[in-house]
C-alpha cells in the first residue's frame, strides 16, 4: 500500500519549514490540507488593526504559504 502525505508549508523567521502528515483514509490531499488550515491557521485582512501582512498565521507568527502533494 502506498502512503500518501501533505507537506505543509509554513514561513517562519528560520525560513521555509516543511511539515509532513500522512492523508487520513478517506480524504483527498486537497481535504487533508484544509483540515490542517481549518485547525491551525487564522486569516489575517490588511483592513483590520493587526500590524501583520494579509495571509494565513499560526499563533505562533508563522505564515502559511501552501501545502504539496506527496505519493
Amino acid at each position: 500500500v502506498c502512503m500518501k502525505f501533505v507537506i505543509i508549508l509554513l514561513l517562519t523567521t528560520g525560513g521555509l519549514e516543511q511539515i509532513k502528515y500522512p492523508i487520513e483514509k478517506g480524504l483527498t490531499c486537497e481535504d487533508q490540507a484544509s483540515k490542517w488550515r481549518d485547525a491551525n491557521v487564522t486569516y489575517y485582512d490588511t483592513r483590520n488593526t493587526d500590524q501583520r501582512p494579509q495571509g494565513w498565521y499560526t499563533k505562533e507568527g508563522d505564515l502559511w504559504i501552501g501545502h504539496i502533494c506527496e505519493k
